[in-house]
């Protein structure tokens, strides 16, 4: 339909400046027709090829019939940008393709100045809310994780776990040693509680804060060894959020820690205030099973 419009609106310009000569008429059509099919390099050579040896008075009559056409084409292709907004970048862009063809036509470069004015107006109004909305999100996921554990280096990390085993009198669970290793975004902080206990941390290369930690034990042949790893587990998925609701109900039901669920499911998880909770049973072979109990942003660092 648009390349009919366009034919229709040539036929007329051609009509009106019947002036022109029929090799300006045909150059001027290929010129609009290579525009049309968005080959602009070929309606620039087109439109070079004319003009090149030409007189002022026939390059004058060339420019005025493809810039009568093409008005009536930018206006178009201007009124479906407007009602819809997914257009505007195509529409600026073309407009910067036939800039280059070089037709020397003042009424014509005015309009594509002011429409390209106009558009550039609009695109940094809308980065400029962009930005707004970027800074929002991030204040947003900040005060989300503001009172957690994400909000805390290792050191604060490592103190928090030991003072609230230490509430319970669970002494024994309390970090005893400690190294730290880099990692692509940061560093892994690995605390020992025993032989077959530990409490890991990763933490955010920029902030420094924990973005990830975790649990992970053996379970042994006797029961005492898989309490280990479930006190330990179920006091991280407590201490991870302390706004969180119904905790118990996390690692027993969701996780399956004391129910045997995660033995047979191997992996269960479970997410709220944009924390997951995930606990992973694996069988190794000519060793005993590893648990492991882990608390992460939903949307962690580096992505």
């Amino acid at each position: 339909m648009q390349r009919n419009f366009l034919f229709i609106i040539l036929g007329i310009s051609l009509v009106i400046l019947s002036g022109c000569g029929a090799s300006s008429k045909d150059s001027a059509k290929k010129v609009v027709e290579s525009i049309e099919e968005k080959d602009y390099f070929t309606a620039k050579k087109i439109y070079e090829d004319a003009t090149n040896d030409s007189s002022k008075e026939k390059k004058d009559e060339l420019n005025k019939t493809i810039s009568k056409v093409l008005l009536e084409y930018i206006q178009k292709d201007y009124q479906e940008m407007k009602a819809d907004s997914d257009k505007e970048a195509s529409f600026y862009n073309s407009l910067g393709k036939i800039e280059e063809i070089g037709i020397s036509d003042k009424a014509l470069t005015n309009k594509i100045k002011s429409y390209k004015q106009e558009l550039e107006a609009l695109i940094e109004k809308e980065d400029g809310i962009n930005e707004e909305e970027v800074v929002a999100q991030e204040e947003s996921t900040e005060n989300t994780y503001e009172n957690t554990i994400f909000n805390m280096d290792w050191k604060t990390f490592s103190n928090y776990w030991n003072e609230s085993v230490d509430d319970y009198d669970n002494s024994y669970f309390m970090i005893k040693n400690e190294r730290e290793s880099q990692i692509p975004f940061g560093i892994r902080y690995d605390g020992q509680v025993n032989n077959s206990l530990y409490v890991s941390a990763s933490t955010e290369k920029d902030t420094g804060k924990v973005s990830y930690a975790v649990v992970i034990g053996n379970v042994t042949d006797n029961k005492s060894g898989y309490i280990d790893v479930y006190q330990a587990g179920a006091n991280l998925i407590l201490i991870a959020d302390p706004k969180g609701e119904n905790k118990e109900q996390i690692a027993i039901n969701y996780l399956g820690l004391s129910n045997g669920k995660i033995v047979e499911e191997k992996t269960l998880s479970y997410t709220q205030n944009g924390i997951i909770y995930k606990a992973e049973y694996e069988d190794n072979v000519g060793s005993l099973p590893t648990l492991t109990v882990s608390v992460e942003k939903e949307k962690p660092f580096g992505h």
